[in-house]
């Protein structure tokens, strides 16, 4: 059996500064929980630590990579509606957000756009400049 732990922080900041947080991170549980690893017997793939049987490991040629054996929970996002400012058609899900902010954007760096009507149809409003 082979012992692992998803350590998440070492007490560092993650930038080119590694500036000091709590200078701890994950390292005293760490080893905290190494020193009690077999009366813990951590089988739960879910958690920090857990243990993968050694022929697991030779299947995978030997790969010791965490994410190869971690289970990660996925949660699935319900996205609300919003309507598709060019379209005019209501629409839901991620692959929409581009267009959605790229609109707002727009919108921002020119002033003399604006909203019409109650389903938001996006029109341009020129300024004319005497």
């Amino acid at each position: 059996m082979v012992w692992f732990y998803d350590m998440e922080a070492d007490g560092y900041s993650l930038d080119d500064k590694r500036t000091p947080i709590d200078k701890r991170g994950d390292i005293l549980d760490i080893i905290e929980r190494y020193k009690n690893r077999k009366t813990e017997n951590p089988q739960d793939r879910k958690g920090k630590c857990f243990y993968v049987p050694f022929d697991e490991i030779k299947e995978n040629n030997y790969d010791l990579s965490l994410s190869k054996y971690k289970e990660i929970k996925y949660e699935e996002i319900d996205y609300e509606l919003f309507i598709d400012y060019e379209t005019g058609e209501m629409k839901q899900g991620s692959q929409y957000f581009k267009q959605l902010s790229r609109t707002i954007i727009e919108y921002a760096n020119h002033p003399e756009s604006k909203f019409d009507g109650d389903i938001g149809i996006f029109e341009w409003k020129h300024v004319l400049a005497m």
